[in-house]
């Protein structure tokens, strides 16, 4: 292909915002079914370059303006994300056309959705840093754009996800400048900065900060668990499912294997791992306690987040390799999850584990796509989430150091935290006795435009489970400055011998259980602490009702958090102690309750303050005579 094919979804994608901007909004179906043409042509556009650049060492597209280059680099790590982004948005599209349940309010979503993937685009093939950093910061705009149009109090959660995503934009900037400074360059190819000296170490953490605030890891990650609560959903499998993971493990990879050499065992490294391991125990905890389903999935975002970030963090090829395939394994049943969730919420109006229950006979296709999911997420062979995690163990254990037994058991322990809260959320949801309030609901099997991306992303869990060994050999092609990953040289767990076995074991227990099983039934009375249990209308003395005897879903471990240390521990998480956007408005009111009292309005006390800042400046001057 010509290299000009670069500018194809950066203009498509950019002009295509603006004319969804004079499409009348009544025409809700032809908006949608334009839109859907636009990203598949783009699609297309995009999976050519990929093949091209597969094949070929890559395309680049020269740009010089006075002499500043502004050329589009498209190697096969962006071209593989960009082609993702794409895909995804596709089948949000999907889920947006129009129907009974269509979970979306048709304003500007479509422009706001298509100048994302203009920004994203540039994000991605890009060879400057600062324009990086200039679409970084307009795709932040933009998300809080589409959380404006979310629930009631969508405002308050789309400014606090504004002021954290641009806050840290102001560091990364700050960061970028010191990169020019320390390497006399901006573009990105040409730099390659090592980690020896204050400066450097300075310049790679704000870049850093900016990475993990997109991605929403600990202590970050607070503006993801607001958005979950306020915005639509499409926006939710949007940004926190796939663009925020992408683009921010984009730039964390960038940043950690790319612009500066991070080698293993390293200060920056163990820096890494220490967030990569917080942010997966403390998004796994918080998950657990969770009583709403939105809730429930943006907490185990923040902690799926917290592998990638370990897996970089390690600086050892086969972790790295798993943490960019569990990137992607996390946006294929991430995004899944949260359709569901759109689906629930559009038959039954709620998200509230509590007044959810019993949908899986009215649901059966969407609770099948949700439970492979849910296995996958959990890191369940063969399952693709599975192979990425085994990755990251296996890099972990290659550490070789003391410490990284404490990363493998915290990293495994995070997976068996994500399995028990998903038992409970699928208990909750498709299990648990309806709610005495759904009877006036119309209940019913999610809509086809919700299943079909349902079914197309549970295919690939399975499929890229089964086959992991394809994306892998991909992924480790993928060239990061001083990194050259030798896939093969690595004995890596053979996805289709753990497939026929896990077949195996599960043939071998079906037939057990039909030579085994009883076929009369014994039935027996129920008693719960003495008292006996009656479904009958007339409870008589000493008898309880089936009702009050009823565990829900939403009760699951709550005796753990009522456990003294982990109680406590709760109480401080769930009071925002933890929160930067809460710490950062009390610093900042307790500084501008100082200035009011030094702002007085009388011109003595200002006299005064100048007098003092004079003398200071004196002082400093001959300070440095001295020396």
């Amino acid at each position: 292909m010509d290299n000009n094919c670069l500018l194809i979804p950066i203009l498509v994608s950019l002009l295509s915002g603006f004319v969804f901007l004079f499409v009348p909004r009544r025409l809700r179906l032809f908006r949608s079914v334009l839109s859907l043409v636009v990203l598949s042509y783009l699609f297309v556009v995009v999976l050519q370059i990929f093949l091209t650049v597969l094949k070929s060492e890559g395309l680049v597209l020269d740009l010089s303006v006075m002499g500043v280059n502004f050329s589009f680099i498209a190697n096969l790590f962006s071209s593989f994300l960009l082609l993702a982004v794409l895909f995804f948005m596709v089948l949000v599209n999907v889920f947006c056309l129009p129907s009974r349940t269509n979970p979306v309010k048709d304003t500007h979503f479509y422009s706001y959705l298509h100048w994302t993937l203009f920004a994203s685009s540039i994000v991605l093939l890009t060879d400057n840093l600062i324009m990086l950093l200039v679409l970084w910061g307009a795709i932040a705009v933009l998300l809080y754009l589409m959380i404006l149009a979310g629930r009631s109090g969508a405002d308050q959660a789309a400014y606090k996800t504004l002021v954290m995503i641009g806050g840290s934009d102001v560091l990364m900037l700050i960061g970028a400048a010191l990169v020019y400074y320390l390497s006399g360059t901006v573009s990105l190819s040409q730099i390659r900065l090592p980690l020896d000296s204050s400066l450097a170490v300075l310049a790679f953490l704000l870049l850093l900060i900016g990475a993990l605030t997109k991605a929403g890891a600990v202590p970050f990650h607070a503006w993801v668990v607001d958005a979950a609560e306020k915005a639509p959903i499409p926006v939710l499998a949007l940004f926190p499912g796939v663009l925020d993971k992408m683009l921010g493990v984009y730039l964390l990879a960038r940043i950690g294997l790319d612009l500066f050499v991070m080698i293993p065992n390293s200060a920056m490294s163990i820096v890494l791992m220490s967030i990569g391991g917080l942010t997966i125990v403390v998004g796994s905890a918080m998950a657990l306690m969770q009583k709403n389903l939105l809730r429930l999935l943006a907490y185990s975002t923040i902690s799926q987040v917290g592998y990638m970030v370990l897996g970089i963090g390690t600086a050892i090829p086969l972790a790295i390799i798993g943490a960019i395939f569990h990137m992607v394994n996390n946006t294929i049943y991430k995004t899944s999850l949260f359709f569901t969730a759109g689906a629930v919420e559009a038959r039954t109006g709620q998200t509230d584990f509590a007044k959810l229950g019993g949908l899986a006979k009215f649901m059966p296709i969407a609770f099948i796509t949700s439970f492979i999911a849910a296995l996958a997420i959990s890191g369940i062979p063969p399952l693709n989430g599975f192979f990425s995690k085994w990755m990251i163990y296996q890099g972990i254990i290659e550490v070789g150091k003391w410490y990284f037994v404490v990363f493998l058991i915290t990293a495994m322990f995070g997976s068996v935290l994500t399995l028990a809260y998903f038992l409970k959320a699928l208990h909750a949801i498709f299990f648990a006795p309806r709610a005495q309030t759904e009877k006036t609901l119309s209940l019913g099997e999610a809509s086809p435009t919700a299943l079909v991306p349902m079914i197309i992303l549970a295919i690939l869990a399975i499929g890229f489970g089964i086959y992991a060994r394809f994306p892998m050999q991909i992924i480790s092609r993928f060239n990061f400055g001083v990194f050259v990953f030798g896939f093969e040289a690595y004995p890596v767990m053979s996805s289709g011998l753990a497939t026929v076995l896990i077949l195996a074991a599960i043939l071998i227990g079906l037939v057990v259980y039909l030579l085994t099983r009883s076929r009369q039934v014994k039935s027996s009375e129920v008693f719960i602490g003495g008292e006996h249990i009656s479904a009958e209308a007339q409870l008589k003395p000493g008898e309880i009702s089936q009702q009050e005897a009823t565990v829900s879903g939403a009760e699951f471990y709550d005796s753990v958090k009522e456990m003294k240390l982990v109680s406590e521990t709760y109480k401080v998480a769930e009071s925002k102690t933890f929160d930067v956007f809460e710490a950062g408005k009390k610093f900042f009111g307790w500084l501008a309750r100082v200035g009011k009292r030094v702002h007085t309005g009388l011109l003595q006390t200002y006299l005064g303050w100048i007098f003092l800042g004079i003398i200071a400046i004196i002082a400093i001057f001959f300070l440095m005579l001295i020396k």
